[in-house]
């Protein structure tokens, strides 16, 4: 692995995170594919590692080595969290196991009148878990994103438990 300072690895961790986050704003906003609920809980653990990131870079610019491995140890497990959100979302996805409830149209649309039938055209509609939105090489972003957490678990962890830098 990368032989990096405390704040060069914090940095590092910064970047990464919001390059997956603008990966995944590129994906719903420029291509038009809505995420799922389960979408939106992966992308917590990278928001949380840019701001444990950030934290981890100033303390360790402050010479407080010991709270910026503390941040990037939170950090590490945070991905370490998101990669089994990715596992089983993955798993919905492949029907290993039925995803949560707000997954699912539980309820058909009221057939009342012309008005409640418009309302209900443009509220927001349900994405469904168990369908990517597409695949590469077989692999949805569900499933791509279990390495991609894993790396940046060890990563984090690793410069967590490192003492030179």
């Amino acid at each position: 692995m990368l032989n990096l300072s405390l704040s060069r690895s914090a940095l590092l961790v910064v970047v990464a995170c919001a390059a997956v986050i603008g990966t995944a704003f590129f994906i719903q906003y420029v291509l038009g594919y809505a995420p799922c609920s389960l979408c939106l809980k992966q992308r917590v653990p990278y928001y949380a590692g840019m701001g444990l990131g950030a934290l981890a870079f100033m303390l360790a610019l402050a010479e407080q080595p010991g709270l910026a491995r503390a941040a990037l140890g939170i950090t590490g497990l945070a991905m370490l969290a998101g990669a089994g959100i990715a596992v089983y979302h993955a798993g919905v996805e492949w029907k290993f196991w039925t995803g949560p409830t707000e997954c699912a149209l539980t309820t058909p649309p009221a057939l009342g009148n012309l008005g409640d039938m418009m309302k209900d055209l443009t509220r927001n509609r349900i994405v469904p878990c168990s369908e990517p939105p597409f695949r590469i090489l077989g692999i949805s972003p569900a499933g791509a994103n279990v390495p991609v957490s894993l790396v940046f678990a060890l990563f984090c962890l690793r410069a967590a438990w490192r003492r030179t830098g």
